[in-house]
């Protein structure tokens, strides 16, 4: 599981995120426990927070956080590449890609297999010939550690 410090100008929330899904959930720094203010470098104390959390053993697992579940699209997967990390146990992130052809190297396109889809269908390219559709893993830093399936078919 991965936690991210999402902040912006209309909201700040938390997501944890694990395989293809995460929970987000709202989030103010006096959330945090014993802070009865807020500050300014809340990444930092939510992150401290949350690793004393797992040093005692009392971290939830992601299937019992808080929050609304959703599947990780490109609109949040781009949210959490610009997020503060706070907490990360290893597991990566699985996402789809929308990689082009010859080498099939670049992720053009990040989402739910249904956006990575129209995302074809909208720049004209043919699944199976000029590009495919690829369930990727990426690590903490948004890098790419392996390929767990591939579409070539429309």
């Amino acid at each position: 599981m991965k936690i991210f410090y999402v902040k912006t100008n209309g909201y700040n929330c938390i997501v944890y995120a694990e395989g293809r899904e995460a929970i987000v959930a709202d989030f103010e720094p006096y959330e945090i426990e014993g802070s009865m203010e807020k500050y300014e470098d809340t990444a930092n104390h939510a992150k401290a927070f949350f690793e004393a959390l797992e040093e005692v053993g009392d971290l939830n697992d992601f299937s019992q956080m808080p929050g609304d579940r959703q599947e990780i699209g490109h609109d949040l997967f781009e949210q959490l590449a610009n997020a503060e990390l706070i907490f990360s146990d290893g597991a990566g992130i699985e996402i789809w890609s929308v990689e082009l052809a010859p080498d099939f190297a670049d992720d053009t396109f990040c989402g739910t297999l249904e956006e990575c889809r129209k995302y074809c269908q909208e720049y004209d390219y043919t699944i199976g010939e000029n590009c495919r559709i690829a369930k990727i893993s990426v690590d903490d830093h948004f890098c790419v550690v392996g390929t767990l399936e591939v579409v070539t078919e429309v």
